[in-house]
């Protein structure tokens, strides 16, 4: 996991683990982020592509994340991606 997306959360990596991560979703974009994510998951063919306000202990940031299956011999063994903050 990226430090700066840690530090920007202000939790450790386990604060971000499985659907933890959805805690940091603003609260009227969490509905529609969590579908979005489970249809992701159910089916993960292509790219999962979301953005949303994210609140911290930070402050409210506009946040996008991109990410992508991880196969081995076609079998889906993990997720990778990009957290990206666009409000600097």
């Amino acid at each position: 996991c990226n430090p700066a997306i840690l530090h920007l959360a202000g939790t450790g990596l386990e604060g971000l683990k499985g659907a933890a991560w959805l805690r940091f979703v603003h609260a009227e974009d969490r509905v529609r982020v969590e579908r979005q994510w489970e249809r992701f998951i159910a089916d993960p063919v292509g790219v999962y592509d979301a953005e949303w306000r994210g609140v911290t202990a930070r402050g409210e940031h506009r946040i996008r994340v991109r990410a992508a299956a991880i196969r081995d011999d076609g079998r889906v063994v993990g997720v990778a991606g990009a957290t990206l903050r666009l409000d600097f």
